[in-house]
């Protein structure tokens, strides 16, 4: 009979399952009394948001960033410039190069205060690192601090590591063939790009 059912056992999640199946207009009172009982029930608190494995890691990835690009400012102010390219007119080399140590500052900065922005010119900053390239009349690379290439060159393959600031664009000489991707920056990529999609989905 309508109004005999004691709601009152019921679970918050058998009360929802309840109301979304009653047929209010046959069932007047038990629809009341299922309504009443689901006001009475303390709404559980959301969970709180804690910054997961990934998040560490990406605020890791933008202190590195901000290592990067103090460093590669330091050999840039302490050196000559022409270290920085093979050509003899460098003044748009110098450019880029200091464009791209820009974007990384930037990159770092923003990412390690937690804004979305500072995700998005990572990936930018690390898809310019992330293959080094040499043919005959163009050479480029941007390591700014750290690189680990898996590289092939003269038909062979091979692994390099290096530290410190190796960056460089030349334009016009006689290169040997070089092609390498550097480690480093795929890895910071692909979990750049996976956080990147989680808080897309979450927001």
């Amino acid at each position: 009979m309508d109004g005999d059912i004691d709601y009152s056992k019921y679970s918050r999640d058998e009360l929802n399952e309840a109301l979304s199946r009653i047929d209010k207009r046959r069932y007047p009172r038990n629809y009341a009394k299922i309504v009443e009982e689901a006001g009475a029930r303390p709404v559980a608190p959301a969970p709180t948001q804690r910054p997961g494995n990934l998040g560490k890691w990406v605020v890791r990835i933008g202190w590195y960033q901000l290592a990067c690009s103090l460093i590669f400012a330091h050999k840039a102010l302490t050196s000559d410039l022409s270290s920085l390219s093979s050509i003899e007119n460098i003044s748009w080399v110098v450019v880029v190069l200091f464009g791209l140590a820009i974007l990384t500052a930037a990159a770092g900065f923003l990412t390690v205060r937690g804004h979305r922005l500072g995700v998005y010119l990572s990936i930018a900053s690390f898809a310019f690192q992330a293959v080094a390239l040499s043919v005959p009349g163009f050479s480029y690379q941007y390591a700014p601090l750290v690189g680990l290439h898996l590289f092939w060159a003269n038909e062979n393959f091979g692994f390099t590591g290096f530290i410190g600031p190796d960056s460089k664009i030349g334009v016009g000489g006689s290169y040997s063939t070089y092609v390498a991707i550097d480690a480093i920056a795929v890895v910071a990529l692909f979990v750049l790009i996976k956080y990147a999609r989680g808080r897309d989905t979450s927001s």
